[in-house]
C-alpha cells in the first residue's frame, strides 16, 4: 500500500468520522438527551478532613447543583491555624 492510498483511507476515514457525529448532534438529538439526564442529577454536598499527620487541621466543603444553564461547583477550604495563644479559622 502506497503512501497516497493511505493518506486516502486516513481522509475518508475522518470524513466519515465527521458526517456521523453530525447525523448525532442533527438528527438523532443526542445532546438534548445528556441535558435532560443531566438535568436529573441531584444537588449533593461531601466533607472531607484535612490532616497533617494524625491532627485535624481544617475541612473541605464540596457541594454541587445543576442549574438551567449548567452546573454549579463549589468548594471551601477551611484551615484552623496556630496563631499566638490561640487558634485562627483561614478560609480558601
Amino acid at each position: 500500500m502506497s503512501r497516497r492510498n493511505i493518506a486516502r483511507l486516513i481522509l475518508v476515514c475522518w470524513i466519515a468520522a465527521l458526517g456521523w457525529l453530525a447525523y448525532r448532534q442533527l438528527f438523532v438529538g443526542e445532546s438534548a438527551r445528556m441535558t435532560a439526564g443531566a438535568a436529573r442529577l441531584p444537588p449533593d454536598a461531601r466533607y472531607y478532613r484535612v490532616d497533617v499527620g494524625e491532627l485535624q487541621v481544617g475541612t473541605v466543603n464540596m457541594t454541587w447543583d445543576t442549574l438551567p444553564t449548567g452546573f454549579r461547583i463549589q468548594e471551601m477550604l477551611s484551615l484552623d491555624l496556630p496563631a499566638g495563644d490561640g487558634m485562627t479559622r483561614h478560609l480558601v
